[in-house]
């Protein structure tokens, strides 16, 4: 008889809850998500870059303009040479004023694929514009502790916005796509390095951050 109200209570004990044991199970399984979420936040991330895309994509009919354009790519000599010799002549030699050889060398490798024709300029611009939309949504996603919405409203009015549209459209704005691109990355390594303190996230901030000022 002793023996019988031994299992039942063990039954029962086992039967019972343990409230601690399922938040710490609820944190595990939060924390096992992949950073990039779910299904519906992948449907929804995609939806914000696709939106995006379609209210920029007309920029893809434009041509070079009389300003900026031609310093940085019509008659840029720097961009027709991406040999050892060139490639040094690119990160030693400032652009109307300005030093960013990583937009320089982004615009030789531009040059690479369609010569002077303006097509594989401005679509590596709205590319970049369409990823950054992304990174967008998914650092807002991860500061708001996944917040779908929120991450899909705020990732959507940057894609769409209107000032943008000089960012994207305009080839010699190209270093602003570009450092924005860098910028984000080196957020998004920052809010990891805050929860496991990594130096090889600490490490990466570095070198996106360099990136972005190059």
């Amino acid at each position: 008889m002793a023996k019988k109200k031994k299992r039942d209570k063990k039954k029962i004990s086992r039967n019972k809850s343990n409230p601690q044991e399922e938040t710490v199970k609820k944190i595990e399984k939060k924390q096992s998500v992949k950073w990039y979420g779910d299904n519906p936040t992948k449907y929804l991330v995609g939806l914000s870059a696709l939106l995006s895309f379609l209210v920029f994509v007309p920029i893809l009919s434009n041509g070079f303009t009389n300003w900026d354009d031609p310093v940085y790519v019509i008659d840029n000599l720097l961009i027709q040479d991406l040999s050892f010799e060139g490639l040094k002549a690119i990160f030693s030699t400032p652009i109307s004023s300005n030093y960013h050889p990583l937009t320089i060398l982004s615009l030789a490798f531009n040059y690479k694929v369609s010569g002077l024709d303006p097509s594989s300029y401005l679509w590596t611009n709205l590319l970049f514009h369409v990823l950054n939309t992304i990174l967008v949504f998914y650092f807002i996603y991860r500061l708001t502790d996944k917040k779908l919405m929120i991450a899909f409203v705020v990732s959507l009015f940057f894609g769409i916005h209107p000032m943008h549209v000089e960012s994207v459209a305009w080839v010699s704005e190209r270093k602003d796509v570009l450092y924005v691109f860098f910028l984000l990355l080196g957020l998004l390594n920052y809010l990891s390095y805050v929860n496991n303190k990594k130096n090889s996230k600490y490490i990466a901030i570095a070198v996106l951050f360099l990136c972005s000022l190059l």
